[in-house]
């Protein structure tokens, strides 16, 4: 992706050093030229195509991994998270453990979890190495399925509610596409909006009471492409997902 501008990458949880000290090198306990292969359970999982190919790559760019290395250190880190090889479970739980403890990595504005940013880079390196991933719009997302159902805020006005199809909804100035949320009352926590499968850039003003959500000018394409309705979900990944509503899709008349 050499399209992709480089960004630093944040950390906000402990400091990047101690975050992310095991990257650079390899560890004490393991041999740089013996890597480890994942168990069948977690090859499974990762060709589910859950997470999505776009943001490992922009996460090992944003890092400077490849290669061997990198695909062994993230198999380590997972599989060490999850000794018991329930990946889709036990992923679900790490994330909302690690938004609980405020381990999080930023890539192009998303707040995601620590375990998030590694199940995509490891999907991507995956993939890299001649693995198979399924060609999924879940990949855009965290796995929602695994979040059970959750009120979060009372949700009042919001929009826009519907749009064309291939036509880009509510453009920003930077070419995003936003939709925005009027709630009765909201704190400021680590809260996301998924818009259908995509991870939507999120801004919370307990002050003003409204939400803002916006997704990226190719995945506003995506998102039109087609008739239907998409749904809207907040997510509170310590807890669970709440539907918002749906954005209808409409054909051109």
């Amino acid at each position: 992706m050499a399209s992709l501008s480089r960004r630093d990458f944040a950390l906000v949880a402990g400091g990047a050093a101690s975050a992310m000290a095991g990257f650079g090198v390899c560890r004490a306990v393991t041999s740089c030229s013996a890597p480890v292969a994942p168990g069948f359970a977690l090859s499974q999982f990762l060709s589910s195509g859950t997470f999505s190919l776009e943001l490992g790559q922009r996460y090992l760019d944003y890092q400077g991994l490849e290669g061997e290395k990198a695909y062994q250190m993230l198999t380590e880190r997972i599989t060490a998270a999850i000794p018991n090889g329930d990946f889709p479970t036990g992923v679900a739980e790490q994330v909302a453990l690690d938004f609980e403890r405020g381990n999080l990595c930023d890539v192009d504005g998303w707040q995601l979890s620590v375990t998030e940013c590694h199940m995509a880079g490891l999907t991507y390196l995956f993939k890299q190495r001649g693995g198979y991933v399924a060609e999924t719009h879940a990949g855009s997302q965290s796995p929602l399925e695994h979040f059970p159902n959750w009120h979060i805020a009372e949700f009042g006005r919001w929009g826009p509610q519907s749009g064309l199809v291939d036509e880009p909804f509510n453009v920003q100035a930077d070419g995003q596409s936003a939709l925005w949320f009027h709630v009765a009352e909201i704190e400021r926590q680590p809260y996301r909006m998924h818009i259908g499968p995509y991870v939507a850039r999120t801004v919370i003003n307990p002050e003003t009471k409204l939400i803002s959500a916006s997704i990226s000018a190719e995945e506003a394409r995506q998102l039109v492409s087609a008739a239907g309705e998409v749904p809207i979900h907040l997510l509170d990944p310590a807890r669970g997902k709440q539907l918002v509503g749906h954005f209808e899709v409409r054909p051109k008349p």
